[in-house]
């Protein structure tokens, strides 16, 4: 997906609201701006509201997470570049207006680009709201996933650092295992931001497409499977076989480990 010139504007407003600085260590639990409830956009009040099991696992939201319980909430997206994974974690913080977007985008899939944002500003989305229909399936996602969305959003709002650190420690993870490399369609930089080492995922200087990866949240955390050898009857050879995770077509996937950029 191209960066429209409106598209840019209403992403750097968002991002300059949250993870720029947060990425970077920022310890402040104070919620964005976006992540008070407020009433839907003019124009999509009649649509879809959560559901009863829904709204119940909202009240039923804890106030606080374990460090284990974060890393389960993020293992999804944590390996999102930064420029969407923002939009993502402010977005949840308001997961009626997220399923007001799914919904208002089904009834608009001939808008793209430029007429797809002046839109979803009329009718009064917010900025990371109005980003994440710049990327479709990441938002239908959400909304397929609500009582997830709604989990995430009470989570960023109550502890925006344990958030954020459980993303590092999430990357690191994947990178240690040599799942998360640089490729053509994104950029894996390790920097020192605040006095803290942090893993920044961006878009490749030399493009303006943003690509969001598709992974299995448990095998790509993981060490790669042993490599076993199996010695022929003979015992003149050795041939050495390697384990493959179920589902995972190698043709769809590209050189950064799990990660697929489709």
């Amino acid at each position: 997906m191209k960066f429209t010139s409106t598209y840019r504007r209403s992403l750097s407003v968002a991002i300059a609201f949250a993870l720029a600085a947060a990425i970077a260590g920022c310890g402040s639990k104070e919620p964005p701006p976006q992540a008070t409830a407020t009433a839907p956009p003019p124009g999509v009040e009649g649509q879809a509201a959560p559901g009863p099991a829904v709204q119940q696992a909202a009240a039923q939201a804890p106030t606080s997470w374990s460090a284990e319980a974060l890393e389960d909430l993020l293992a999804p997206i944590a390996l999102y570049p930064d420029p969407v994974l923002s939009q993502v974690l402010m977005a949840s913080a308001n997961p009626q207006e997220v399923l007001d977007a799914g919904n208002w985008i089904l009834e608009n899939q001939s808008l793209r680009g430029n007429a797809l944002d002046d839109a979803a500003a009329a009718i009064g989305f917010t900025p990371p709201v109005r980003a994440l229909l710049q990327f479709p399936d990441t938002l239908d996602m959400m909304c397929r996933e609500l009582g997830w969305t709604t989990e995430l959003g009470e989570a960023f709002i109550a502890d925006q650092a344990g958030v954020l650190d459980a993303v590092q420690r999430l990357r690191r993870q994947a990178k240690d295992v040599g799942n998360l490399q640089s490729s053509p369609q994104m950029t894996v930089d390790t920097q020192t931001q605040s006095g803290k080492e942090v893993i920044v995922l961006e878009p490749p200087a030399s493009t303006e497409t943003v690509y969001v990866p598709q992974y299995d949240p448990v095998a790509v955390y993981a060490p790669a499977p042993a490599t076993t050898e199996v010695a022929p009857a003979a015992a003149t050879t050795t041939t050495t076989t390697t384990e493959t995770k179920s589902g995972y077509s190698t043709g769809a996937m590209v050189t950064t480990g799990l990660l697929s950029f489709g």
